[in-house]
């Protein structure tokens, strides 16, 4: 903003007054003129993170959505296979049929990059603390979420690993196997239980627009 003296004489109080008004007004306006334009960012900053998040929110409550329905799945074979334990450690080979007829777990992704990157820009700080707060509550879900998951795939991997490379279980074998498939079975629950969470948090996210 530039400030302009005077181009002729000052030669009176008066004349002095009306450049004194004069650069008032001017300096007035293009303070208003720079807080109107830094308004429109603003508003178009909140905008645009707005509709990154629920683009994103949209595109995880359906993949979700989909996950949810394959660890309940899950979660009755698991059930299934823990309540006939007692005749299936008699019977080794259909103990390790059992597993290997478990449905695989689902390979979804669950993003949170709208939050990194509006934190970057630092839209966040224009909206109310409740909406923040609402977009916080998902990036952190999507986190724990996805470490969960990531150990459930973990633990899948060993006691599918471990059931196939051995055909024939001895007695301590089956123990193994046994503490493997019990492992899954509560990574698979706790999932499923931050994953109503997650689906809970998504829902408020995306009805308050």
């Amino acid at each position: 903003m530039d400030i302009h003296t005077p181009e002729g004489p000052t030669n009176s109080f008066k004349d002095f007054a009306i450049h004194i008004v004069i650069v008032t007004i001017g300096i007035l306006i293009a303070l208003g003129l720079e807080g109107a334009r830094e308004k429109m960012y603003e508003h178009q900053a909140i905008r645009n993170a707005r509709e990154n998040f629920q683009a994103e929110f949209k595109i995880n409550r359906n993949n979700l959505n989909e996950e949810l329905k394959n660890d309940k799945e899950i979660i009755g074979q698991l059930d299934s296979i823990v309540a006939a334990l007692p005749k299936l450690r008699s019977n080794p080979s259909q103990l390790s049929h059992r597993i290997a007829d478990l449905t695989n777990p689902s390979a979804y992704f669950f993003s949170n990059s709208s939050w990194e990157s509006e934190v970057s820009t630092g839209a966040l700080s224009h909206m109310s603390v409740e909406e923040v707060n609402r977009y916080s509550e998902v990036n952190f879900l999507v986190r724990a979420y996805t470490s969960r998951e990531n150990q459930a795939f973990l633990d899948w991997g060993q006691m599918e690993a471990f059931s196939v490379a051995h055909q024939n279980l001895t007695p301590a074998e089956i123990n193994s196997c046994v503490q493997k498939l019990v492992i899954y079975r509560i990574d698979v629950k706790v999932l499923s239980h931050i994953g109503e969470e997650f689906s809970r948090s998504l829902n408020n996210a995306l009805e308050h627009r």
